[in-house]
């Protein structure tokens, strides 16, 4: 696909060579129509240039702008991630009991009671 396209261009560049050259009844207005392309790619490469700089200043602009909301909101709630504070925060979020035991749930309560005094024993 990219040789076939490749193979059109250069055939239209040929094209427009020659008839450049030959100085036809047209050749004012190729002229004039190459002469707006070419203004029309050089403005299509600023307004590139122009987007990337834009981007560019964005991107620097929210990185930096981020970081000391990031500490201000820390400051804020007075609040580090703790082991306890993601614990209590999950249980809330589960509520699920802590003495309820999901690995139990397949054992007949024989077996569920014999586990229960092995793990007193061993505490």
């Amino acid at each position: 696909m990219l040789v076939l396209f490749v193979h059109l261009f250069l055939g239209f560049v040929l094209w427009t060579t020659f008839a450049i050259i030959n100085k036809g009844q047209k050749h004012h207005q190729i002229n004039e129509t190459l002469i707006a392309i070419f203004k029309s790619l050089r403005n299509i490469g600023n307004n590139i240039k122009k987007l990337i700089q834009l981007l560019v200043q964005d991107l620097l602009e929210v990185g930096s702008n981020k970081m000391p909301q990031e500490l201000e909101n820390i400051n804020a709630n007075n609040q580090m991630v703790t082991e306890e504070n993601y614990a209590s925060t999950i249980a809330s979020i589960s509520n699920i009991e802590v003495d309820e035991d999901l690995a139990l749930d397949g054992f007949s309560p024989e077996v569920v009671d014999l586990i229960n005094e092995e793990e007193e024993k061993a505490a």
